[in-house]
């Protein structure tokens, strides 16, 4: 079997059977058929599984730093992927051993992302219009991600109990995220005055009758550069900021994990952003 059938039915069967999310399967058919193809180019032959060693993988992983100019966090998520479907094909008694654990170690960077203090969010929501303001204030005031935001359904929202039931995004357990006073106005004067009638998701066009993922992330670009900010900003740097003011603001750690949908604290701390300034106010305390 070559190793492009080994791919489809890893995709195709085993993933679905551990119910993982759909961007997660298709993040990991990308990956996969992207080995393959090179695969088939660097060595001229139809790719068959058994014929992977890991100087091939590292050859890859070089490949794409080189010629793909990706960065080391990319590298190291194909490496992840590979070493999945190398797993699987372990226990599935394709292959005797997993090529991917004699890859050299390669470190990386943590990526530290900007963040919104809260007066510089006032700013950005104060000059958007528009969806663009709508997707703005609702990804920061709720903490959302931008694949829960495109997917938020007009019967997942209830201003009785102010609370927006949260289709998790990366596939996992649903949450329940309550509506501060300030994001329920801004969300019933949309409801009322700007919201297309008829469509099924809350945030949409009479055309498409939802938002999707890319035109959001456009929108957002749009917004900030009317501000002339050098920040690279991100529908997801207003996850991070809604965590960061709201630790500022007193709120326990604890409470944010919940808001956030994390099941681990230590994924919550990432989302933090700690200033020199605030650690020396710390100190002072004692």
């Amino acid at each position: 079997m070559s190793l492009l059938a080994e791919i489809e039915e890893f995709i195709n069967i085993h993933l679905p059977m551990l119910d993982r999310a759909d961007q997660t399967i298709i993040g990991y058919q990308k990956d996969l058929h992207s080995f393959n193809d090179w695969f088939a180019d660097h060595t001229n032959v139809v790719p068959e599984l058994k014929n992977i060693t890991y100087k091939h993988i590292e050859a890859y992983l070089y490949y794409l730093k080189v010629k793909r100019n990706y960065a080391d966090a990319s590298r190291l998520r194909h490496l992840h992927t590979l070493s999945s479907f190398m797993k699987y094909a372990i226990r599935e008694e394709k292959i005797l051993i997993n090529p991917c654990e004699k890859v050299s170690k390669f470190s990386v960077s943590k990526k530290v992302r900007d963040s919104l203090t809260e007066e510089e969010v006032q700013e950005l929501i104060n000059s958007s219009s528009g969806i663009g303001y709508i997707i703005i204030c609702v990804l920061y005031y709720a903490g959302l991600r931008i694949s829960e935001l495109c997917n938020l359904k007009m019967c997942d929202v209830d201003f009785k109990s102010n609370e927006i039931k949260v289709v998790n995004g990366k596939g996992k357990k649903d949450r329940m995220v309550p509506i501060s006073k300030k994001l329920k106005k801004i969300m019933i004067r949309y409801y009322e005055n700007d919201r297309p009638e008829n469509i099924e998701y809350f945030i949409g066009s009479k055309r498409t009758g939802q938002v999707k993922q890319c035109y959001a992330r456009y929108l957002m670009k749009k917004e900030v550069k009317k501000l002339g900010w050098k920040k690279n900003i991100t529908c997801h740097n207003l996850r991070h900021s809604f965590a960061t003011n709201l630790r500022k603001n007193g709120v326990d750690l604890v409470q944010i994990q919940k808001l956030l949908g994390h099941a681990s604290l230590r994924t919550t701390e990432i989302y933090l952003h700690i200033t020199n300034e605030e650690l020396h106010e710390a100190v002072d305390v004692l």
